[in-house]
């Protein structure tokens, strides 16, 4: 659910993420992606122009950031997230 309660985005392991109007009950877009969607997580704020969705790749560390109401299967953004190893009381 995006922060404003507004938007609904599911992701499928047939590479394509789904955004949803939840007050019309409505599919707004389908995304159809290049990867096998691992996660996804809403990056905006509540009241921000742009609705955009951080979605992960299941097999690598890239997360790809898309404007969740362009139509637009490319990504704005890419990064790769590095994994950190944290030892508590060595």
């Amino acid at each position: 659910m995006s922060p404003d309660g507004l938007l609904c985005c599911t992701i499928s392991d047939d590479n394509s993420a789904k955004v949803y109007d939840v007050v019309n009950y409505d599919m707004m877009s389908m995304l159809r992606l290049s990867f096998v969607p691992g996660a996804i997580e809403w990056v905006c704020k509540q009241g921000d122009a742009k609705a955009k969705l951080a979605i992960s790749e299941l097999s690598t560390p890239m997360v790809h950031i898309f404007d969740a109401c362009a139509h637009s299967n490319e990504p704005s953004d890419s990064k790769k997230v590095l994994h950190f190893l944290l030892s508590v009381g060595s």
